[in-house]
């Protein structure tokens, strides 16, 4: 058996699309409906949205005997906000991190 974790190519969205579908359907079944769930992937995963994804952020995909069982993805955003209960906490890329108020960088991230 051979396995190999490698970039994802165009060629690899189609086989890709239907990882993540199984992956939902598997994961989600009883939980969220699978209207829903399919309206989702049709959202996120449709082919403009492979493309976008390829051009902007990395993505590895997993092979096993030349055929992708598994993918991972990450975006680097220069800014992007998470929700900490009710005050934004900004984040920036690599080891540029902001406090809640944007003026220094916590002293536990120094």
């Amino acid at each position: 058996m051979e396995f190999i974790i490698r970039e994802m190519k165009l060629e690899d969205i189609y086989q890709v699309q239907q990882v993540a579908k199984e992956s939902w359907k598997s994961t989600y079944q009883g939980i969220i409906p699978l209207g829903i769930q399919e309206r989702f992937l049709k959202a996120a995963y449709n082919d403009d949205m492979m493309q976008n994804r390829l051009e902007n952020s990395f993505i590895w995909v997993s092979e096993v005997n030349r055929k992708i069982v598994g993918f991972a993805s990450s975006v680097v955003a220069p800014t992007f906000f998470l929700l900490q209960g009710m005050k934004p906490l900004l984040i920036c890329r690599s080891s540029n991190f902001l406090s809640a108020s944007g003026d220094e960088t916590p002293s536990h991230l120094s």
